[in-house]
């Protein structure tokens, strides 16, 4: 699916931004641009989102904002394997419906 953009409440405006997605071979780079003539507030950006079809008991391993935040388990039940959790430790957001451990 296509990123998008999600405002910070009260600011709605976001007709005049774009996600400009440039991939040369395994990396991707990602720019927000705001071809408008006002400022944006931004809650969010999602570069990429996509369902899938496996199931719940597919074992998991994911690395977050450092390799120091390390997630494993499967699907249905994801266990930190450190304690440097984002949401926890860097203060990141964790979208709503993920595990927040």
């Amino acid at each position: 699916m296509p990123g998008r953009v999600i405002p910070q409440e009260g600011s709605s405006d976001i007709k005049h931004l774009s996600i400009k997605l440039r991939t040369a071979g395994d990396l991707t780079r990602a720019e927000l641009v705001n071809e408008g003539s006002a400022p944006v507030k931004i809650k969010e950006v999602v570069l990429f989102s996509l369902p899938h079809s496996f199931p719940p008991e597919t074992r998991l391993y994911g690395e977050g904002f450092t390799m120091l935040s390390v997630t494993c388990g499967t699907l249905a039940k994801p266990e930190p394997l450190s304690p440097y959790r984002d949401a926890v430790h860097y203060k990141l957001p964790e979208p709503a419906g993920t595990t927040g451990f």
